[in-house]
């Protein structure tokens, strides 16, 4: 009974709150757009401001307005953190690409492009970027394509097409240089920022200069604190490009503890790089690793890219090189071709590390005997002589394997041209299956199907699914393969995916700009280290190789036409 009674009780009062719930809910609903605007804008916590923002969109699907729906899906967008986003964004997308004005979708699109670049997704970035910029082509906004040419100016700065970049910002000073108020001298001081910077990428230090000069004097003028320290960090940087090292990492440490306290965190990733740089200048490597390894924790935990990393890496790699500690060359060795692979600025940098790495270790040993064999006069002349017989030795070697690759690269485009089948089929002489032929040949049949089908780029494939597939039992169908496909069914899938993965890398040049991870898994490999393993093991090629050898044959034809 008193158990009974306890439930009632309980009861009762989760009704109660649950009307109160619900009568809030008809309250809020009852308040203008406007108010509801405000309340999401001015609530003291973010649970306040998401419960208003979704009765704000519940107010406008139920009141039927699209333009209302809009800018209720474009609130909760603006509170969502990152990719969390996208399907708000593409929720308006939907509400008004057909019927398209001189905002929307365009303004979706380029919000998209933004999130995506704030996550390093760089082609989903440019391709939003540049739907929004047809959008803003068919319905003009000067503002939106202000916006966009940014935006695209900022992506081609992080991949390093500096000329591109400059050309865009200069057109958006151009734009906002018209007429500078305190509205739009936000938009015209970053454009500014941006030219100082490309302008000191350029090596362009004079322009860089007069931008720099130009931007503290209006960020004084319309007291923009925030702008003033980035055009401090400009100068800094052309201070140092200028060898002032002292005066340039004075004003980069002061500058710094700003950038971090508001969270700025791109270009505090910009200034712990050149506080480093300055310092390895001045000789003060132990300095240099405390902002270095900064510069690595703001990438892997918060994924600040910036080009600027690239260089961070390397001294990271040169500074465990010199202490001989392997596990941490190799550790930002994997890193900085990581941050290759997502800014794209080299295909082949797994092939390319022995010249950027091994060779110079190399080197530094060659040159640590030659200061030996200084000490032993009389060994001197054969020490040279042997080293340079050992050298010449080494590039002949070289030279003999860049030649052997070439020719079997020529061989395998000769055998994809004929459209021979590149599958190794070492057919056993002897048949100890005791399969009826009738069987053998429907298993080959299915066989040839599935792989017609390309069946086999499904990551989850195995024996059994492939035998419940074609109708057949692992057993059988593992006898056939070993039989009249000369392998075991592991080997057979392996090679069915590297022939397909060659076809398509010569047939499609939009492939062969993939990363070899994105390779990899399009051909139904789980990881780019057991596909690259496999397919220098089948065709004595590395894969960064084959791609790099299809594009210059392309090249040459071109030529020749």
């Amino acid at each position: 009974m008193k158990f009974t009674f306890l439930y009632i009780v309980l009861f009762i009062v989760s009704s109660i709150y649950g009307q109160n719930d619900t009568n809030d809910e008809q309250r809020i609903m009852t308040m203008s757009y406007d108010s509801l605007f405000n309340k999401i804008n001015s609530s003291n916590t973010e649970k306040k401001s998401f419960l208003y923002a979704d009765i704000f969109l519940k107010k406008a699907k139920k009141d039927g307005n699209t333009d209302y729906i809009v800018w209720g899906y474009e609130n909760i967008a603006a509170l969502k953190d990152g990719l969390e986003s996208i399907p708000y964004l593409d929720s308006i997308i939907d509400l008004t690409s057909k019927k398209p004005n001189n905002f929307h979708p365009c303004s979706a699109y380029l919000s998209k492009g933004s999130y995506y670049y704030r996550s390093l997704k760089n082609k989903e970035a440019l391709k939003n970027f540049l739907i929004a910029e047809e959008y803003s082509i068919q319905n003009p906004n000067e503002r939106l394509e202000a916006q966009i040419r940014h935006s695209i100016g900022m992506l081609k700065n992080r991949i390093g097409d500096y000329k591109s970049t400059l050309e865009l910002h200069n057109k958006n000073l151009d734009f906002y240089g018209k007429n500078i108020d305190e509205y739009s001298v936000d938009n015209y001081l970053n454009s500014l920022f941006s030219v100082s910077l490309v302008n000191l990428k350029l090596g362009n230090l004079d322009s860089a200069k007069k931008a720099n000069l130009k931007g503290l004097k209006f960020s004084k003028t319309y007291n923009r604190g925030l702008h003033l320290n980035l055009f401090k960090l400009s100068q800094s940087v052309l201070n140092y490009n200028q060898k002032k090292y002292k005066m340039s990492l004075d004003t980069l440490k002061s500058i710094a503890p700003i950038f971090k306290k508001y969270k700025n965190l791109t270009n505090l990733s910009i200034t712990y790089n050149y506080i480093a740089e300055n310092y390895i200048r001045m000789d003060d490597n132990r300095q240099a690793l405390k902002y270095l390894l900064k510069v690595d924790s703001l990438y892997v935990n918060e994924h600040i890219m910036v080009l600027e990393i690239r260089n961070a890496y390397r001294h990271l790699f040169r500074y465990y090189e010199d202490v001989n500690d392997d596990k941490n060359q190799l550790k930002y060795l994997r890193e900085k071709i990581r941050v290759d692979s997502v800014l794209y600025l080299n295909k082949e940098i797994s092939d390319n590390i022995s010249l950027e790495f091994d060779i110079p270790r190399l080197v530094a040993k060659r040159d640590k005997l030659i200061r030996s064999f200084e000490k032993r006069n009389s060994k001197l002349i054969y020490s040279i002589v042997l080293l340079a017989v050992v050298a010449f030795s080494l590039l002949f070697a070289l030279l003999l394997n860049r030649h052997r690759m070439k020719k079997r690269f020529d061989n395998i485009l000769l055998e994809l041209e004929d459209g021979q089948k590149l599958l190794n089929k070492k057919i056993n002489k002897y048949d100890d299956t005791q399969l009826s032929e009738e069987i053998v040949t429907q298993i080959l049949t299915e066989l040839k199907k599935f792989e017609n089908s390309h069946g086999y780029i499904d990551q989850q494939l195995t024996l059994t699914k492939l035998s419940k597939k074609i109708n057949s039992n692992s057993s059988y169908v593992s006898k056939v393969i070993n039989l009249h496909k000369g392998q075991n069914f592991s080997g057979y899938i392996k090679e069915l995916r590297i022939c397909f993965a060659m076809d398509r890398l010569k047939k499609e040049p939009s492939f062969r700009k993939y990363t070899i991870s994105a390779i990899s898994l399009e051909v139904g490999f789980k990881s780019a280290e057991t596909f690259s393993k496999f397919f220098k093991s089948y065709t004595g090629l590395y894969p960064s190789y084959f791609i790099k050898q299809l594009e210059k044959s392309q090249k040459e034809v071109f030529k020749e036409s």
